[in-house]
């Protein structure tokens, strides 16, 4: 058993150590939550690791 100090959810995706395990899959709605959809999703997605 561990405690809540002893995780580590850092992975290592294409050489590329990231601190959690999260990615963005396509989805659908983009407008449901922003005016400007999928090219909202798109440019945040590109100040990500990947």
């Amino acid at each position: 058993m561990c405690t809540e100090f002893d995780r580590n959810l850092q992975v290592t995706v294409q050489g590329q150590e990231i601190p959690a395990p999260v990615g963005v899959a396509p989805t659908a709605f983009h407008l449901l939550a922003h005016p400007e959809g999928a090219k909202a999703t798109a440019r945040g997605i590109v100040r990500t690791y990947f």
